[in-house]
């Protein structure tokens, strides 16, 4: 990997993962209620649409958080990008958390 493609990736990776799951998380709750996932009872009393809808944020603040991991000791940048890195990716993890909390708590599907 180039370096200014490594440079790229750790300062704009965590926010592009960030908004990958919001996508995915509107798409799926649009098509979920469409279909009628928020209302058909699933596992352990959770609609379907709940556990995706909860899934797919925690599947972006594990891959956040292994990027975070990978960054600790800098990932090959200089001492100024590293730590540029570092704190954009915990604040998209930051992020990640605050918006998709509420996922797991509110009403689906206008319910």
């Amino acid at each position: 990997m180039s370096d200014g493609t490594r440079i790229l990736v750790a300062i704009a990776g965590a926010f592009s993962l960030w908004a990958l799951v919001f996508t995915a998380v509107y798409a799926g709750h649009a098509t979920g209620c469409e279909t009628g996932w928020g209302l058909a009872p699933g596992p352990a009393g959770l609609a379907p649409l709940r556990i995706v809808l909860v899934l797919i944020p925690v599947a972006g603040i594990t891959l956040t958080l292994a990027g975070l991991w990978l960054l600790r000791r800098g990932a090959g940048l200089a001492p100024r990008l590293a730590s540029t890195a570092r704190l954009l990716t915990a604040a998209a993890a930051v992020a990640t958390v605050y918006n998709f909390a509420f996922v797991a708590i509110l009403p689906l599907c206008g319910g």
